[in-house]
């Protein structure tokens, strides 16, 4: 992968193809290789017209290591983000994002609503709006010396995901451990005003339903994919389907009677 400077961290990506720039952004400790590669995604994509440009976060993947919690959040992906897109002297682009790739795009079109034209969302539901306190679990779980001292099953599945990757878990103890004092509040996604479409699967517990996220973002078209969890979502052949048809305009507005799920 290439790289490119973004506040002095050194952030890799790669270009794949001509046409409509479109960003990929992954989920919580996998990277571009793993979530968009493997799965097809960037193939399926080039097909449509489109620029793929797929970038790792900050602590994961090829991109730069660092240790602080301060390094990570909110202002620094997002500000990766422009940076990038700097890099690539493109004034705006199309995202597409997984889990945290899906929260890092909602707060980018937030926050840059100039430099989005579209965005298609995975595994990000109604959970954002839970008030939870913020807890340790991952960090505690990707810093444990065994696996039998993680507590917390859903933390043990991402430790196991970043071993599989072979990720710096040191790294992405630190970006669990992020400030969230910039996290998206109701009022600010009301204000998002992008074409938008989000795919959760009916099992994923982590992301949630889609009912609050369309009363947020009432022009979104909303899919919920029976039996799926939240790595399933990913790979699966409608969500993949949908994004296509959603990113093309093959999709009815929302409301229409056409595109209802």
């Amino acid at each position: 992968m290439d790289t490119f400077s973004s506040d002095d961290v050194d952030i890799a990506y790669q270009v794949a193809g001509e046409g409509i720039p479109l960003v990929l952004l992954h989920g919580f400790a996998g990277h571009s290789a793993d979530n968009w590669v493997r799965t097809g995604w960037v193939g399926a994509l080039q097909k449509t017209g489109r620029q793929v440009i797929v970038m790792d976060a900050r602590g994961h993947g090829e991109s730069a290591k660092l240790y602080e919690p301060s390094q990570y959040g909110v202002e620094k992906t997002c500000g990766d983000l422009a940076s990038l897109l700097d890099h690539l002297e493109l004034e705006s682009a199309e995202f597409t994002g997984f889990s945290m790739g899906g929260m890092t795009t909602l707060n980018f079109a937030h926050r840059h609503p100039d430099r989005v034209r579209q965005f298609a969302i995975l595994g990000v539901g109604d959970a954002i709006f839970d008030e939870r306190a913020q807890s340790d679990d991952m960090g505690q779980a990707l810093e444990a010396d065994k696996l039998s001292g993680i507590k917390s099953d859903r933390a043990k599945q991402f430790r196991l995901y970043a071993e599989a990757l072979k990720q710096d878990k040191k790294a992405l103890a630190a970006a669990s451990r992020a400030p969230r004092s910039s996290a998206l509040t109701w009022e600010a996604l009301q204000t998002i005003a992008h074409p938008a479409a989000f795919v959760v699967g009916q099992r994923d517990d982590l992301a949630g339903g889609l009912s609050k996220l369309q009363e947020a973002i009432p022009q979104a078209h909303m899919l919920t994919i029976p039996g799926l969890d939240h790595p399933q979502t990913l790979s699966h052949g409608m969500a993949k389907a949908h994004v296509i048809d959603f990113l093309t305009g093959h999709l009815d507005l929302p409301g229409s009677g056409g595109g209802g799920w």
